[in-house]
């Protein structure tokens, strides 16, 4: 999220400009400025809203006895964002200080990333309940309207699309075989994303009780996950739940509705695995025949894919590699291995819930997922120089690939960088040999030297005394 000081009025077109990543314009329209003002008030009251339900939901779920160590975490956090946005202390309430971001939109985007991060804490921190039966009784769902006749397919899924604000108009029907949306405004079905509602259903079948997580990546939206006619989840935050389904066959439904000028969301289930620290992963590979293996690195912010799939293909190499796949976003890797690579372990991980690899692997060939992203999708910050004041978004590729080797025990030859979304990936489209890792420094030299002249002059330099 980029951060930018206090706006005056004359550089707002540099202000659209730069968030044009975070709330793309509609091209030719006469409304955009106010568009994007609309949508970040509209993003900060509902990342507000998203950070009261989570804290709510923590402070349920514990002891009695730690309310007051919650309550202390949650002021001196607030204190940290107040300082660190260099929002006015002496406003304590909603109203006040929301009010001082509604004129201020460089401290709207901070306290917005800082109140995101925020969310993924507490709900980190919110106890998982695995349950064989949820505890809710049995309700009326969507299906009932929309379903009446009770189709649900085995192994796939019946979704319904349609408009939130006008649900008597007949909805979309289609069968898909996993539940993944990815598209901005009413680029998917003709829906506008502000209105866009979906409800899946769907049935699954097992052998034995089985565990399994089922993960749920919303971005700004809600979701009600139900079971066998009975709630398991019902909220607008990011879910990874551990869930066991008994022998025998089980009802699936998600009603979905969206809040945002974009649509993504995802659920998937998974096997319930261990999810690792990336300074684990050295140990974990040594036990995995993977010790003389090298890595190869693909980064990405999202995928560009409409069902979240993007298609990695390894290029064949003499020596044994192992993949490591990083995303904030969710995405559904998919891995072909035209030339017979000698893969020996696949690592994957992202911010938000919900990614997932499949593909041309043998059988015997580890997945294993990792708790969070690793590194960032920029080979060289994206910084820029606005009234003295120098900011960077992202950090440098090469502390990324230091910590990936320190980490991992492994070296890291070749990967991909600096693409923000793709469907379809070449693993590698660089080495990152000796003279790759100079130009790298280079850059980043380069970078130091913008900063140095976008906090000139100093007071010791106006009449060239520094």
């Amino acid at each position: 999220m980029v951060r930018l000081i206090k706006q005056a009025p004359c550089y707002l077109g540099r202000l659209l400009l730069a968030l044009s990543f975070v709330v793309p314009l509609v091209q030719g329209s006469e409304n955009s400025e106010s568009a994007l003002i609309g949508s970040i008030g509209e993003r900060l009251r509902n990342s507000d809203e998203q950070l009261n339900n989570v804290y709510s939901t923590l402070k349920d779920l514990s002891e009695s006895t730690q309310h007051a160590a919650l309550r202390k975490d949650q002021r001196d956090w607030l204190k940290r964002r107040n300082t660190y946005c260099q929002l006015d202390s002496a406003l304590m309430q909603r109203s006040d200080w929301q009010k001082q971001l509604a004129s201020d939109y460089g401290k709207a985007l901070c306290v917005i990333e800082f109140t995101d991060e925020r969310i993924k804490v507490l709900s980190d921190r919110i106890p998982a309940v695995s349950v064989s039966v949820p505890a809710k009784p049995k309700l009326k769902t969507w299906g009932d309207r929309l379903n009446p006749g009770g189709e649900a397919p085995l192994d796939s899924f019946k979704a319904f699309y349609f408009e939130s604000t006008k649900p008597d108009r007949p909805a979309q029907e289609a069968e898909v075989g996993k539940i993944a949306l990815n598209f901005p405004y009413d680029k998917g079905f003709g829906i506008p994303s502000e209105t866009f509602a979906a409800y899946w259903v769907g049935r699954v079948a097992f052998d034995r009780d089985t565990a399994q997580t089922l993960e749920l990546s919303l971005s700004w939206a809600k979701v009600r996950l139900i079971i066998n006619k009975a709630v398991v989840y019902e909220g607008g935050s990011d879910q990874s739940i551990p869930f066991t389904f008994t022998a025998g066959e089980h009802l699936i439904e998600i009603e979905y509705i969206n809040n945002w000028h974009t649509t993504e969301f995802s659920f998937t289930r998974q096997a319930l695995v261990q999810k690792h620290d990336i300074k684990d992963i050295g140990r974990v590979l040594k036990g995995l025949n993977a010790g003389d293996a090298s890595i190869l690195y693909a980064a990405l912010y999202e995928s560009k894919s409409a069902d979240l799939t993007t298609t990695v293909s390894v290029i064949n190499h003499q020596k044994p590699v192992v993949l490591l796949l990083s995303s904030y976003g969710p995405v559904s890797w998919h891995i072909v291995n035209p030339g017979k690579a000698d893969i020996r372990a696949v690592i994957f991980g992202s911010h938000a819930k919900g990614s997932t690899v499949t593909g041309d692997l043998d059988g015997d060939v580890p997945l294993l997922a990792l708790k969070t992203r690793v590194g960032n999708y920029r080979i060289v910050p994206s910084c820029s120089c606005m009234n003295g004041r120098f900011h960077c978004e992202g950090r440098s590729g090469l502390d990324d690939l230091a910590g990936i080797e320190r980490d991992t025990g492994l070296t890291v030859f070749g990967g991909t960088f600096g693409t923000y979304s793709a469907s379809f990936l070449t693993l590698p489209t660089m080495l990152f040999d000796t003279e790759t890792r100079q130009e790298l420094q280079r850059r980043l030299d380069t970078v130091e030297a913008q900063r140095k002249a976008c906090t000139k002059p100093g007071f010791d330099d106006v009449f060239g005394e520094g």
